[in-house]
């Protein structure tokens, strides 16, 4: 079924020629490659892409984690073809080709989708995905789960 997703993205550089554009999100952590925004299942950025061309109509040319601290480098999930147009410093893994850039965007959407319906579902447990608590998870001051 449908759903509404809240957020608010940190920013959007655009390009002055075209209607394309970059999200950006500032992380007080470390940035995260395209391959670890997949593997992790990190839906932030994703989610900001699919927002900025749907709603605000931008072509998007991809999404950044950047960083606030330590070497502040920005890491993220951007189209190969935008390398030479995005931000420099960027590693080879934060680039992918457009038919993996779209698809993880769209399994994005589709986990999204699948925590509502659990949800709705009064599937409501701690990690349905399974495993331990991700080491992100500055919440563990507070959590119920202990760690190892």
């Amino acid at each position: 079924g449908d759903f509404t997703v809240s957020g608010k993205i940190d920013r959007i550089d655009l390009d002055p020629l075209s209607a394309r554009g970059i999200v950006q999100d500032y992380k007080s952590g470390k940035a995260h490659s395209a391959a670890q925004i997949a593997s992790e299942e990190r839906l932030q950025i994703p989610l900001y892409i699919l927002a900025l061309r749907d709603l605000v109509g931008i072509e998007p040319l991809g999404g950044l984690y950047r960083g606030l601290a330590g070497a502040r480098e920005a890491r993220g999930l951007v189209l190969a073809s935008a390398q030479d147009d995005v931000v420099p410093g960027l590693k080879g893994a934060d680039y992918v080709e457009e038919g993996e850039f779209w698809g993880q965007i769209e399994g994005a959407q589709e986990l999204a989708r699948e925590a509502v319906s659990r949800m709705r579902d009064g599937d409501v447990r701690h990690d349905p995905r399974g495993g331990s608590c991700p080491t992100w998870c500055e919440r563990w001051s507070m959590c119920r789960i202990r760690r190892a």
